[in-house]
């Protein structure tokens, strides 16, 4: 079950990904991991840097991906995002902590994607 968690949270962001690059968006990074925490996409839309979360759900039976992120995630997030622009020296850039829900209906090719901008702060 665990692998096939993995290979459907890679297949969202495979998606997502496709998506924001159509939305104007350039991709810095993908997967970005270091000591306090990981972040999915990292891509550029004009002169805002944008952090985002993928989450991908076979259903809205647990509710919606948004409602999965908690304190402790998005903590992480915002620490890594913080260690990313000094080590990558990005000091001209608004920031934004956006989220991209993908919900699949029926199977892997019916989805739902819904991009949620500046989904949480500081």
């Amino acid at each position: 079950m665990k692998k096939y968690n993995r290979d459907l949270g890679t297949y969202g962001e495979s998606l997502a990904i496709e998506h924001i690059l159509h939305k104007g968006y350039e991709v810095l990074d993908k997967n970005y991991k270091c000591a306090v925490g990981e972040i999915d996409i990292i891509a550029k839309q004009g002169e805002v840097l944008a952090f985002i979360e993928v989450k991908s759900r076979l259903s809205s039976y647990f509710g919606k991906p948004l409602e999965s992120i908690n304190y402790i995630k998005k903590n992480r997030i915002i620490k890594a995002s913080k260690l990313y622009l000094q080590k990558n020296r990005l000091f001209n850039f608004f920031i934004r902590y956006d989220v991209i829900e993908i919900t699949f209906l029926k199977d892997i090719h019916n989805y739902k994607i819904n991009l949620l901008q500046d989904a949480f702060r500081l």
